[in-house]
């Protein structure tokens, strides 16, 4: 629940698949989600009015969610309001199947979907309704309704989801056919909507390969990205060197550093091609030789850039287990710090990382120290833009640590509080046993997306946290 919705994924629908059922043991009961969904939704109407309609920002994911949750308890009454309700704008975010669907239902949504002014509504709308049809079982169904998206960039997505899909079902074969589709379909992108086709071509086609080695099919992922040098090399320019520059840097970052070597030799540019070779070296140092990363970025000419490139490094290392030399890492770089003479927002989320880093690795009293450092150097930002950034990681950074007041008063300072700040705040005090506190908190926010957004971040940890709760308990 916690990724980020701004590109149409399956994760929320393989989340609600089926409805949470009566439990004495799960942390939250249907009822108390249901309280805090009522509230999310009549919050979310009246951001909607007061919006009148205006598209972007993050009510589209807000609605999204609060569907997810309304289906994962099984209360549709609720969503069946909230989805009559919502404007014309917002009809494609709440275009989900009742819990228990039938292809019927399915095919009812469809029509509803292709009804749509926009081609955009049209192909997310289309795209999400397979995806629900995949987490219900309607996995053929699922496969046959794809050419109905009119859009290729979209379509190719719904193919890599559902050969994602197969191949951790261990349908390798079925798996390999869909990647296929999705392949061949994204070497057909001519959508009005994107500002370069060519080079949204060649990312999505990247994205399969990526989306194929993540979901566990290494060998197929390398095979693609080798296809897919052999293909930039007979292409005309610029193609040849979007697809050669991010396969390359897409191999880099998943650990691919030979296949990255080999994409990055077919970009004809000197300069570009150095540039990209200089990352992928960055990449393997960071990976397979710590100590060598720390020193090289304790030799960069900038002390600004010196933090982010060691913040960066202990994140990295910490992630992959090795505490020492993340430790190593972050210490250099909070070590560096007071000897700054200014600061910017760059600046305020490196320090946040650095904080959480040390407190997923124990070292709470290093991580406090690190916000202390964070709240002194908000009174050297210059800018209202800076000032509001660092107000940002502050708010989010002390919720981490179970901070909620201060967490909550850096809220506060914003001229407008920031929605994604809400959310994170108010998921966090859910997530570590304050639900009822952060109910309240979030009524007393008078911005309505502000109050949309932290409470519909307390019921993305609610239902996380009886997700994982039935997750052990069914191991």
């Amino acid at each position: 629940m916690r990724t980020l919705l701004a590109l149409v994924v399956l994760t929320p629908f393989l989340s609600a698949q089926s409805p949470v059922e009566p439990h004495a043991n799960l942390p939250f009961a249907g009822s108390e989600i249901r309280r805090v969904l009522l509230l999310a939704r009549d919050a979310a109407l009246q951001q909607q009015r007061v919006e009148g309609g205006m598209l972007g920002g993050w009510l589209p994911d807000r609605l999204q969610t609060l569907m997810t949750g309304f289906r994962a308890i099984d209360d549709w009454q609720d969503a069946v309001v909230l989805q009559k309700r919502v404007n014309k704008a917002h009809k494609v975010d709440v275009l989900y199947a009742p819990p228990h669907a039938n292809p019927g239902d399915y095919q009812r949504l469809r029509h509803i979907a292709e009804q749509f002014d926009s081609e955009y509504d049209r192909d997310t709308g289309l795209q999400r309704i397979v995806s629900q049809e995949l987490a219900d079982g309607f996995v053929d169904d699922a496969e046959q309704s794809v050419s109905s998206i009119p859009g290729a960039y979209i379509r190719s997505q719904t193919y890599t989801d559902i050969a994602v899909f197969r191949w951790k079902q261990g349908q390798v074969d079925a798996a390999g056919t869909s990647f296929e589709a999705a392949t061949n379909t994204a070497l057909k992108m001519k959508d009005s909507f994107m500002v370069n086709p060519l080079q949204g071509e060649a990312r999505q086609l990247d994205n399969i390969a990526k989306r194929r080695y993540e979901a566990g099919d290494g060998p197929g992922a390398v095979a693609m990205f080798a296809h897919l040098r052999s293909m930039a090399e007979e292409a005309d320019e610029p193609f040849r060197s979007f697809l050669c520059g991010d396969s390359a840097r897409t191999q880099a970052e998943l650990g691919l550093f030979d296949g990255a070597r080999s994409s990055v030799r077919c970009i004809r540019d000197e300069p570009d091609r150095k540039s990209v070779e200089n990352e992928i070296a960055e990449q393997e140092t960071m990976q397979s030789q710590p100590a060598k990363a720390i020193a090289n970025a304790m030799g960069a000419a900038d002390p600004v850039d010196q933090v982010g490139l060691l913040a960066d490094i202990g994140a990295k290392q910490a992630e992959a287990g090795n505490k020492n030399e993340a430790m190593r890492a972050l210490d250099q770089a909070l070590g560096i710090v007071p000897h700054l003479s200014g600061a910017n927002q760059w600046l305020a989320y490196r320090l946040r990382l650095i904080a959480v880093t040390y407190l997923r690795m124990g070292a709470r009293d290093k991580g406090e120290l690190a916000l202390q450092t964070l709240r002194a150097l908000k009174e050297s930002a210059v800018s209202h833009l800076d000032q509001y950034d660092f107000l940002y990681d502050l708010a989010v950074g002390y919720a981490a640590f179970g901070h909620f007041d201060q967490a909550h008063s850096y809220i506060s300072e914003m001229d407008n509080p920031n929605e994604q700040a809400c959310n994170a705040v108010a998921y966090e005090q859910a997530q570590q046993g304050e639900a009822d506190e952060a109910v309240i908190w979030a009524e007393h926010l008078r911005d309505p997306s502000a109050r949309t957004s932290a409470l519909v971040g307390i019921v993305e940890a609610m239902l996380d946290a009886n997700e994982a709760h039935m997750a052990k308990t069914n191991r």
